[in-house]
C-alpha cells in the first residue's frame, strides 16, 4: 500500500524566470512482511526562457528514505538544456 500526498509552489520572478519548490511525502507499506518505508522528498528549482525555442532549468532535490531495509540521503543537483522546435 502507497500513501503519498505532496504540495508546489511557481512564482514567476520576470517573465522569463520562474522559480518552484515542492514538497511530498510517501509512506510505502510492504505485506505480508513488516517492513515500512518513510520517503520524503524536496525540491527546488528555476526555469529561465532565453527564447520562445530555447529553456534552460536547473534545481537542487533532497530526498530522504526512513526504513528498515534501506535508509537513505539523496542530494541531487540538475541542469538541463531545453530546446522546444
Amino acid at each position: 500500500e502507497v500513501t503519498r500526498y505532496g504540495v508546489g509552489l511557481d512564482h514567476e520572478l520576470l517573465r522569463t524566470l520562474v522559480l518552484t519548490s515542492r514538497i511530498s511525502f510517501e509512506n510505502r507499506e510492504f505485506n505480508p512482511s513488516n517492513r515500512e518505508d518513510d520517503l520524503t522528498v524536496f525540491n527546488v528549482g528555476a526555469n529561465w526562457k532565453l527564447n520562445p525555442n530555447v529553456q534552460i532549468r536547473g534545481g537542487y532535490t533532497y530526498a530522504s528514505q526512513d526504513s528498515t531495509v534501506n535508509p537513505f540521503d539523496d542530494h541531487r543537483v540538475t541542469i538541463a538544456l531545453r530546446f522546444f522546435p
